[in-house]
């Protein structure tokens, strides 16, 4: 069983483990990839006698092949879920869909960082970009 990323109540153990098992990774591996020489780290991370800091998330869903914001959700949801709540409230949710991160990435682009807002069209699957000069 793969890890499913619209499962919201996984814990972060059970993504790396399934991730882990899917891809044939070891500890050694998972450690390598976030600067750990020693592979015990990760399984502390997994046990729960470590917590995995918040600078390897990004590392940690390189290695495992899932999206960051996932891992940052995680995360947050298991040590800080305050945080999280006050995250969202500010800035929107924490985890775009590949879809929409391709999206956002094109729209800045295109807009050359100056203000821009896209249009629907009646939900149809064509969106227009407006770029203010």
């Amino acid at each position: 069983m793969k890890f499913d990323p619209k499962d919201r109540a996984t814990n972060l153990k059970v993504m790396i483990t399934l991730q882990q098992e899917g891809l044939g990774l070891s500890d050694s591996a998972i450690a390598d990839a976030l600067g750990y020489a020693n592979p015990r780290v990760i399984e502390m991370i997994k046990s729960g006698l470590m917590k995995l800091p918040m600078n390897k998330a990004a590392a940690l869903a390189n290695a495992l092949k899932v999206e960051p914001g996932e891992v940052m959700h995680l995360l947050l949801t298991e040590t800080s879920p305050g945080m999280l709540t006050a995250i969202e409230e500010c800035m929107g949710p924490l985890c775009l869909s590949p879809g929409e991160r391709r999206l956002l990435m094109a729209l800045r682009k295109s807009s050359g960082g100056r203000e821009s807002a896209p249009i629907f069209f009646d939900g149809a699957p064509i969106v227009a970009v407006i770029v203010g000069s």
